[in-house]
């Protein structure tokens, strides 16, 4: 089952991430809902491994750091 979550963010990512392609906008989501998950159990996770995970995830979705910086100065 899943759940909204709202987080605060600064009307410039709310624009790129509504901008991005529903494609780019649930990789996004994914990557969200990863970082969660790893926080959850942080007994678990070191944060430098939640950070490789993330990476890892992001990248195996096409996610690259040059989409995500792009889509992070779309309006600029």
């Amino acid at each position: 089952m899943n759940t909204t979550l709202e987080i605060p963010l600064s009307a410039e990512l709310v624009t790129a991430y509504y901008a991005a392609s529903p494609e780019d906008q649930q990789k996004i989501q994914q990557f969200v809902q990863i970082m969660l998950e790893q926080m959850a159990n942080p007994e678990r996770h070191s944060l430098q491994s939640i950070a490789q995970a993330l990476t890892d995830q992001a990248e195996a979705n096409g996610l690259t750091p040059d989409i995500l910086e792009a889509l992070l100065h779309a309006d600029d």
